[in-house]
């Protein structure tokens, strides 16, 4: 029989708050119950009110490159929008309009430029499309910024369905040791069979012994950059140079311990990720104070446990002012589930009245379950 979730917007003191809304999963209907003025509201789901949203963004270059592209995109007023988390608002708000479903801001703090899109099908397409980039070649570039002294870029690519071929140890909390090269085809073997031609700066040949910094832009988690592995077809890939190169260099079976970061069995992205070697990949720790006025900036819907508050939107806020300032492997995802507030769990009333009502929140969440990106 199915249950009805309850669909509720987390706000802080002061901030307007819509109460409780009654409703089913996927439902085309939302009936929300009155707030704290005792006004009942009603509200259409199906229109979009939060077309603009951080998640919608990717980095476009570091101040000094941007002339090329003025011109090609709006760019957002410096002065009013100096950074993602403000355009974001300040854009679905309307107190900053755009014409087009793309621009640009300037990160200030950051010293970045992002192009910012449309949640809309195509906006993305459109804002590359329109600066004469692809999506690519951006990642590609953001990667070689972050290059320090000891390491090198590797890209591959599993759509073809070779593996990747390697088996990684967790060589910390923060970093995968290559442990060997698996037996059969694999993309790094391929990778450091190319022809010296083929290679461009900053890209290096693959050697059991160094450890892997960052998968596509996440970095300073080990389990992080396994899901990445797993979860993605292209991979761009930060790896840092090991002092010493390992006397065996040659392909053999992984050691008890190893994870191999392919599917064996179709080569394709894994929708599970189970590791034998420490704290679960799925939990990770948020912690905002709330300031007046201000709302956590998301909508959550009661899961189907019955105990925990799974992340439905996110939207200006606390949370995405967060996930500004915080690694990949930390950042707040639609789908990922509030399991603990403040020490209380299992207990959506509570947990939801710390939200409303404390000050400093300390939240713990789960990682909703990963599909396939094809």
């Amino acid at each position: 029989e199915a249950r009805a979730a309850r669909l509720v917007r987390l706000c802080a003191p002061g901030a307007a708050m819509g109460g409780y809304i009654s409703c089913q999963r996927r439902s085309q209907r939302a009936l929300q119950l009155p707030d704290e003025s005792g006004q009942p509201q009603t509200e259409d789901p199906s229109s979009d009110k939060r077309p603009w949203a951080i998640d919608n963004s990717i980095e476009l270059c570091v101040e000094g490159e941007e002339e090329k592209y003025l011109g090609k995109a709006l760019l957002l007023d410096k002065l009013l929008a100096s950074s993602r988390a403000t355009a974001v608002r300040m854009l679905n708000e309307g107190s900053i309009s755009c014409p087009d479903s793309f621009c640009l801001v300037h990160a200030t703090s950051l010293g970045k430029y992002y192009i910012l899109f449309q949640g809309r099908p195509g906006s993305k397409s459109e804002a590359l499309a329109a600066l004469g980039v692809t999506e690519s070649e951006l990642l590609l570039n953001s990667c070689r910024r972050r290059l320090e002294p000891d390491d090198y870029l590797v890209c591959v690519d599993r759509s073809t369905g070779i593996t990747i071929g390697v088996s990684v140890i967790r060589e910390s909390d923060e970093t995968l040791y290559i442990d060997a090269f698996l037996d059969g085809p694999g993309l790094v073997k391929d990778w450091n069979a190319r022809p010296p031609e083929k290679w461009q700066p900053n890209e290096g040949q693959v050697n059991p012994g160094d450890l892997i910094i960052e998968v596509n832009g996440a970095r300073g988690s080990a389990n992080a950059l396994v899901e990445e592995c797993r979860l993605h077809k292209v991979l761009f890939m930060i790896l840092r140079r090991s002092k010493e190169k390992p006397a065996d260099a040659e392909a053999k079976p992984a050691p008890a311990g190893a994870v191999n970061v392919d599917r064996q069995t179709s080569g394709e992205p894994s929708t599970e990720v189970s590791l034998n070697m420490g704290a679960s990949v799925r939990e990770y720790s948020v912690e905002v104070q709330k300031r007046e006025g201000s709302a956590l900036g998301v909508d959550v819907v009661v899961g189907s446990d019955g105990g925990t508050l799974s992340i439905d939107g996110i939207g200006p806020g606390l949370i995405a002012e967060w996930n500004e300032q915080s690694p990949e492997e930390k950042r707040v995802r639609a789908g990922d589930m509030i399991i603990e507030v403040n020490g209380i769990a299992g207990d959506v009333d509570r947990m939801v009245e710390q939200v409303r009502l404390g000050d400093d929140l300390r939240m713990t969440l789960r990682r909703g379950k990963i599909t396939d990106s094809s």
